[in-house]
């Protein structure tokens, strides 16, 4: 008789694979690695998950609803938006830090981005929205100059993506995320002083 599939167990095998995901590289990581973590078979892992591919893609799903839920509850109505900006950076820093290849990876199976490429937008989605509401909240309040909030979010996320896909070794995330924020906040024009 064959075994039943249960959603606890396919979480359980979910949250294992975020942990070892985000601990390393996709290259790094085999299937025996996130069963180990898991406490699982390897016939387990890919009774739930066919490929590596799958499994990665369904963690970096609950990666990203762990981040946007994350974010909404961190962000506080009294913070600055520089401040909120701040928060959304180091979080999205954090996720993606041993991630950055996580589009060339995405794209790698083809199939399995056509087949549920829409899920992952779906999550970038809001994180965008996220982040051009606090655009749009400093730009209210007059701390931004007017922009186009939902292309400001872009560029923010745009710079956080090739800061963190180009970084230097020995850089940190704190540093590159005062790099972003003083770069969309402040640009890169000289002001006089006078």
């Amino acid at each position: 008789m064959p075994r039943v599939k249960t959603e606890e167990k396919s979480q359980a095998i979910v949250d294992a694979a975020s942990r070892v995901f985000l601990a390393r590289e996709f290259h790094e990581v085999s299937v025996d690695d996130v069963a180990a973590e898991a406490h699982a078979g390897k016939g387990t892992i890919y009774r739930y998950f066919p490929t590596k591919e799958e499994l990665f893609f369904v963690s970096v799903l609950y990666g990203l609803d762990t981040l946007h839920e994350s974010l909404t509850q961190g962000l506080h109505a009294e913070a600055p938006p520089d401040e909120r900006l701040k928060l959304i950076a180091r979080e999205l820093l954090r996720f993606a830090w041993n991630r950055r290849d996580l589009l060339t990876t995405l794209h790698r199976d083809e199939r399995l981005f056509s087949r549920r490429g829409a899920e992952f937008l779906e999550r970038r989605r809001r994180i965008v929205e996220l982040i051009a509401k606090t655009i749009a909240f400093g730009v209210e309040r007059g701390d931004f100059r007017p922009i186009d909030p939902m292309a400001g979010a872009e560029v923010f996320l745009g710079m956080l993506r090739g800061l963190n896909l180009y970084r230097q070794p020995g850089d940190l995330p704190d540093d590159l995320v005062r790099t972003a924020i003083d770069m969309l906040v402040n640009g890169i024009v000289r002001r006089n002083d006078a």
